[in-house]
């Protein structure tokens, strides 16, 4: 597992911030918690906007040979926060995000290196704000085993909804219970790279 993403779901699996909360929270992260945004390559190019597009994707599923269609998303990219609110407003899906670094011994966890020692530099990452029409599972089980298809999937329309979370130790593989975090509507990611994990 490269990727990490650590998520802050709401206990109401119903709940979606008006759209000025959005530009509210980008604005805290860039003013209060020493996230610097960084627009050079190969970083996303500031704050960027994914919502549903008509267009889709088609392919072949190459373990059954079914022709499979995977929906599109339109990507804006906005000069600063203030554009959030009219880019969302109004919308049932999207995602608001941007990269940069957090500044040295300011990261929001603390994270540790695939060795487990801690990690002591500026951190890269990705953080955005998601909203879908209605509320989506949100865990990520693979089953004690780790092979084959996952139990339950984050974001899978297929996965079971429920109210407890049930979520791979990133280090261990062992199955994690979260009370009121097994699906939401709305959810924050902050998405890191380099093996780094949380403790």
């Amino acid at each position: 597992m490269e990727q990490y993403a650590h998520l802050l779901i709401s206990a109401d699996p119903d709940f979606v911030p008006d759209p000025a909360q959005v530009t509210a929270f980008f604005n805290l992260m860039l003013n209060s918690f020493g996230f610097r945004l960084v627009v050079e390559p190969p970083f996303e190019p500031g704050i960027i906007v994914l919502k549903p597009s008509d267009r889709v994707r088609k392919g072949t599923d190459p373990m059954t040979g079914e022709v499979i269609t995977i929906p599109m998303r339109d990507r804006l990219v906005l000069r600063d926060s203030a554009e959030i609110v009219s880019s969302i407003d109004g919308l049932g899906e999207w995602t608001v995000g941007f990269s940069g670094q957090w500044m040295l011994g300011r990261t929001p966890i603390d994270l540790k290196v695939s060795d487990e020692m801690p990690f002591e530099s500026e951190c890269s990452c990705f953080v955005s704000c998601n909203q879908r029409p209605k509320p989506v599972c949100t865990g990520d089980w693979w089953g004690e085993s780790h092979g084959g298809m996952p139990e339950s999937a984050f974001g899978d329309p297929n996965s079971l909804i429920q109210s407890t979370g049930v979520f791979t130790q990133p280090w261990t593989g062992e199955r994690v219970e979260v009370a009121e975090a097994g699906s939401a509507q709305f959810w924050i990611e902050f998405e890191f790279g380099k093996w780094l994990l949380p403790k």
